[in-house]
């Protein structure tokens, strides 16, 4: 294959439905009966964990954000 057969492959592609990165960070987190709970700051619900504390998730079971502190986020 050629650059331009590759070229022209690539261009036939479809683009990504890509959505922007979603950040938050885990607010409030407390210990209740055994059970971990924060509050997420993007969407703002609630979500827990029994298995250990819900600062440790990487992101956000409702809303998908990202919790990982990073500075590029808005």
């Amino acid at each position: 294959m050629t650059l331009d057969e590759a070229y022209r492959h690539i261009k036939k592609c479809k683009q990504a439905d890509a959505q922007p990165v979603k950040c938050g960070r885990w607010e409030n987190e407390h210990l209740e009966n055994d059970v971990w709970w924060a509050d997420c700051s993007n969407c703002k619900n609630e979500t827990h964990s029994r298995f250990g504390r819900v600062s440790s998730y990487a992101f956000c079971p409702n809303c998908g954000a990202r919790m990982d502190g990073d500075s590029e986020c808005q």
